[in-house]
């Protein structure tokens, strides 16, 4: 019977891969912990932010990850308050109004097969340091499914945000 129930699990919700997008030599695998003490974790849709931002406070309040993260609610506040959109922005500058030492980006898209059944969802992650003005790390997590129903993708972003999460370089 449990048998049954995995298999059913796992084909209903798929599974999770996570990959390096290409950063050269060994950028993707360096460490930033104590180097980014804070981070901030920037809106692209309200989805990914909010979910990006509750699945690290929970590795940070379990000890899995070793860095300070600012409230999405307060980063939507003071981005907000000095005027700041999404597109355009200058990571220096940033990081100053922010008080950040690093942002994260994370936005996810949805590719259905040609039948319907099957659903990928990408969930993609950057870090750019402040001071540097550099892309420091990149990856992305697929998560597949055999069925394309509304009411999956969020739980899909969350699986592949918690992948992405756990190979934090912090």
């Amino acid at each position: 019977m449990k048998y049954v129930i995995y298999l059913f699990l796992f084909s209903t919700f798929g599974c999770v891969r996570t990959a390096p997008l290409g950063l050269e030599g060994n950028a993707q695998k360096e460490s930033f912990r104590g180097i980014h003490r804070k981070i901030a974790i920037l809106p692209y849709e309200s989805l990914e932010q909010k979910q990006f931002f509750l699945t690290l406070a929970e590795q940070v309040n379990k000890g899995r990850q070793e860095v300070s993260v600012q409230s999405y609610i307060e980063t939507n506040r003071i981005l907000k308050d000095k005027g700041i959109e999404k597109e355009g922005f200058d990571s220096s500058e940033l990081g100053q109004v922010l008080g950040v030492d690093a942002i994260i980006i994370c936005k996810s898209s949805l590719e259905e097969s040609v039948g319907g059944r099957d659903v990928v969802t990408t969930v993609f992650c950057s870090i750019y340091d402040t001071k540097t003005l550099k892309l420091v790390w990149d990856e992305k997590t697929e998560v597949s499914s055999k069925y394309n129903l509304g009411e999956i993708r969020p739980s899909m972003v969350r699986r592949g945000i918690l992948a992405l999460v756990k190979e934090l370089p912090y």
